[in-house]
């Protein structure tokens, strides 16, 4: 089965220098995680290892609240060496105001990019916030889709846990009925609020990714096999856990064949254009 990972970055120097951040580096060492510099060449071996074809990554900008940023030239370069396997999405902090807006058109138009990657609790704003909509308008106008980090705060005392609340996805998928939306790890620790809200809205879809080890997740994974079937796609979050590990756990979860496939490829393959 062919295997689309809608979040996976290499760990280049540039990539991994956020794990020595204050806000990521207690994170990473809770989950016995260090990440070591590697070649993109490295990523796509790994890549050939596990059966993933297509990888989406994304790059990260938090510069004016923790001031750091793995930038959007540097994700194209990734990218730009393996066309056919690495697809990058652009990261944008909204607190940039109209410089924000001006990276996503830099990024799209002049760059390639496919989408846009927000962090809003790292931004610490909430995903509804009014400095986050101009960015939101311009992914309309683009036709792009717009990943949301999402969950997790409960692991990052430096941001609010209130700004990761589907909720927040609810309030914007409503105001942006023409803008897909792809929150990551929404479910952690918020299960059935994202299958609800991911039911409400047919512009929402949920990323499933490395954390799966959650309370509620049995409860994801029969919405997988049936409410969620058709909005659901998997995004590994690599490095944090090596895909052979996650790719291994995935392959034990009851979902049904055509859950699976929907989940591993189809869905992601329609939503980035791949499915021609």
């Amino acid at each position: 089965m062919r295997i689309i990972d809608f979040r996976a970055r290499p760990s280049t120097p540039e990539f991994i220098a956020i794990a020595r951040t204050r806000l990521f580096a207690d994170h990473l060492v809770d989950l016995g995680v260090y990440p070591q510099p590697q070649s993109v060449a490295d990523l796509i071996r790994e890549m050939d290892a596990a059966g993933v074809a297509v990888a989406v990554v994304e790059g990260r900008d938090l510069e004016t609240t923790f001031g750091f940023k793995t930038s959007n030239d540097h994700v194209a370069a990734c990218a730009r060496q393996y066309p056919d396997r690495l697809i990058p999405f652009a990261g944008i902090d909204p607190n940039k105001g109209m410089g924000a807006v001006r990276e996503v058109e830099r990024a799209v138009r002049e760059l390639g990019f496919r989408g846009v990657s927000l962090n809003p609790y790292m931004h610490k704003l909430p995903a509804s916030d009014r400095m986050c909509y101009p960015v939101y308008a311009k992914c309309v106008e683009l036709g792009v889709p717009v990943t949301i980090t999402s969950g997790l705060a409960v692991q990052m005392p430096e941001v609010a846990i209130d700004h990761c609340s589907p909720r927040e996805i609810d309030i914007v998928a409503r105001d942006f009925p023409e803008l897909t939306l792809l929150p990551w790890s929404i479910v952690n620790p918020w299960a059935y609020e994202a299958i609800g809200i991911a039911q409400r809205h047919k512009n929402v879809y949920v990323q499933l990714g490395c954390y799966w080890n959650v309370p509620g997740w049995s409860v994801v994974v029969e919405a997988v096999n049936t409410v969620l079937q058709d909005r659901c796609v998997f995004g590994s979050g690599y490095p944090t856990a090596p895909f052979h590990e996650t790719l291994a756990a995935y392959a034990q979860m009851p979902f049904t064949d055509a859950a699976r496939e929907k989940l591993m490829y189809k869905n992601a393959a329609r939503i980035l254009g791949l499915d021609g």
